[in-house]
């Protein structure tokens, strides 16, 4: 009976401690990396979504080598990246910051290859064991400033544009380099135009040249010269300024000389063809001309026509009163 007492006076001691000390519940765990896999000339999936402190990895499942290249190329941003990824490697990357973010595979714009990388910030809650009435106030760690307002649209709806020639890696011969671009969610206008939402121009550059500013989809570089040489197009807002983000892509290729045309065959004729207007067609169809040997009836009635005649001297001199 004294044990049984004991006992329940040690269960009640350790059930008052619990209840006085403080309950606290730590953040989550970033989860395990989201698989993005390479296949043929697509991302899949597509769209993927993690929380701050996750990482994506690429996994190249393909036969040829592809990128992973974030749109927004700017300048020591962390928010950037860069990376070929051949056949059967991977490429991690973890994400620190919130936001949406959207790459492509800068090999493979053409058949638009692109993809999108969605990130939350995780609310970190700390709850406490009183008996406060009342829904808990989480405390949420803010977005910071790389929630800018393109982080709220749709990827499906962000402007973009891709470069269709010169490919990455192109051997162009000649001078001549003629740049095709291809937009979506977008309206091109000339330049100098005010500016309005859904509407946007095009910046180019070429190596050191100056910026080429145009509203169509094509354009075209003359007196090019030899080498190697890296174009970078950016679409910007009509009157020149750019999106924030930039929107911007860029492709490395290379001129050659133009090759010579192939040499022309020369000679002298032969055979010099003569009129044969007014020349008796032969029995074959075709012309025979004016000189030549005597046709073959002549040949062959020239032996009786000099009999005959010897024939009529002689019956000529056989008459009377003829000398």
């Amino acid at each position: 009976m004294a044990n049984l007492r004991w006992g329940t006076a040690l269960v009640l001691l350790l059930v008052s401690l619990l209840a006085a000390a403080p309950l606290t519940r730590a953040a989550p765990a970033p989860q395990g990396a989201i698989e993005v896999r390479m296949i043929e000339f697509a991302f899949q999936p597509q769209t993927v979504t993690i929380n701050v402190g996750q990482s994506v990895t690429w996994t190249n499942a393909g036969s040829v080598s592809h990128t992973t290249t974030s749109t927004n190329q700017v300048a020591n941003d962390p928010c950037c990246w860069d990376v070929t990824v051949p056949p059967g490697q991977v490429f991690e990357r973890v994400f620190t910051q919130p936001g949406t973010f959207t790459y492509y595979c800068r090999f493979h714009q053409a058949q638009q290859m692109t993809g999108t990388v969605v990130v939350l910030q995780q609310a970190t809650v700390t709850p406490t064991a009183t008996a406060t009435p009342g829904p808990a106030t989480p405390t949420v760690t803010p977005a910071g400033p790389n929630l800018t307002p393109t982080a709220t649209i749709s990827p499906t709806g962000q402007p973009a544009f891709f470069i269709l020639s010169p490919t990455e890696g192109q051997t162009i011969s000649g001078s001549t380099v003629q740049v095709q671009l291809d937009i979506s969610n977008i309206t091109l206008r000339p330049p100098g135009t005010p500016n309005r939402p859904g509407e946007g121009t095009f910046s180019l550059f070429l190596d050191n040249l100056p910026e080429v500013r145009t509203g169509e989809r094509t354009y075209t570089f003359t007196g090019v010269p030899v080498g190697d040489h890296t174009l970078r197009v950016e679409l910007r807002q009509n009157d020149g300024t750019p999106f924030t983000p930039p929107i911007q892509a860029t492709v490395r290729f290379r001129t050659t000389a133009a090759e010579p045309p192939p040499p022309m065959v020369t000679g002298v004729a032969t055979m010099i063809p003569t009129a044969t207007t007014g020349l008796p067609r032969t029995g074959d169809g075709s012309y025979r001309g004016g000189g030549g040997s005597p046709p073959f009836w002549l040949i062959a009635t020239a032996p009786l026509a000099l009999f005959g005649a010897a024939l009529l001297y002689r019956a000529r001199r056989g008459r009377p009163g003829e000398p």
